[in-house]
């Protein structure tokens, strides 16, 4: 089956092309998109593996694609992909459409597996809903900018294992009985070992809220996650928990990138306070997991 989808966009072409060509910003720039890890850089050639969400369900293919900045035009195709789909390829092409103006098309071809008819149309249905969302993703940001974007990190050594380090954090069932900022939590898995999601309800110094964040492991190094259900000074959140060996110890880091409101950008003050609030709860986990760890 084939789908083509496309948006006008008050921009260069160049510019357009520019956001798509950088997968590792998609996470940043496509809702749907949770975590982007580059396997292997060629030229113009790119292998990736993506986590996006399909529906209520995450799904991971490796994608391979080719870049043609001349053109302003990137294929793509799943070397591995995520049942049911059995295959997926497309193209991305940013076009003029007048002076400052571009036509982005979104083209897919895809197969489901066995051929199965209701797959085919799930598959249909999931394309068809984030092609849009990823087209309104780019013209917003190619139009108004992608706003400011911050990260910032805290680190704490822990005399522990780091398999045991990982545990802590991945068993976030647990975390209302250890973590004092932590009201809620409701932990689901999506059929696999490596992702999961985290409804979680936390206090905290701007206030008490629920988010749902979406989790992905990589081993016991690293815990990478995305913030659907924001706090009210954010429209975006990213983050992760990088677990690193030492001799007799552990370093365990904290990591957020942010992006607040455009109507909560207008006050600077807000910075710091989104800021203070995501580091103070990081912290307070790491030293809770230091405590417990270390039998302090």
């Amino acid at each position: 089956m084939e789908t083509t989808h496309d948006i006008t966009i008050d921009a260069e072409p160049g510019e357009v092309y520019a956001l798509l060509a950088h997968a590792e910003r998609w996470p940043e720039l496509f809702e749907p998109t949770i975590q982007v890890t580059h396997v292997e850089h060629r030229g113009t050639t790119e292998t990736f593996r993506i986590w996006a969400s399909a529906g209520d369900l995450v799904k991971s293919w490796t994608s391979v694609r080719e870049l043609d900045p001349r053109s302003h035009r990137i294929t793509f195709r799943q070397a591995v992909p995520a049942s049911p789909i059995a295959s997926m390829s497309g193209t991305w092409v940013a076009e003029e459409d007048g002076p400052g103006r571009t036509r982005l098309r979104l083209l897919h071809t895809f197969s489901a597996v066995d051929d199965d008819p209701e797959a085919l149309a799930w598959i249909e249905k999931v394309t068809d809903e984030n092609s849009r969302t990823e087209l309104a993703n780019v013209k917003a940001v190619a139009e108004r900018g992608t706003g400011e974007v911050r990260t910032f990190a805290d680190s704490v050594r822990i005399a522990a294992a780091a398999d045991a380090v990982h545990a802590f954090l991945w068993e976030a069932e647990h975390w209302t009985d250890r973590l004092p900022h932590v009201a809620a939590v409701r932990l689901d898995d999506y059929g696999t070992a490596d992702v999961q999601s985290l409804r979680m309800t936390t206090l905290s110094q701007v206030g008490e809220h629920e988010t749902m964040s979406i989790r992905i492991t990589e081993g016991t190094g690293r815990i990478g996650y995305k913030q659907l259900d924001l706090p009210p000074l954010l429209d975006l959140h990213l983050g992760s928990w990088t677990i690193r060996a030492g001799q007799g110890e552990t370093v365990l880091t904290s990591e957020h990138t942010i992006r607040l409101r455009p109507e909560a950008a207008r006050d600077q003050a807000n910075l710091a306070k989104a800021r203070d609030a995501l580091s103070a709860n990081s912290m307070a986990t790491m030293l809770i997991a230091k405590s417990l760890l270390e039998g302090v």
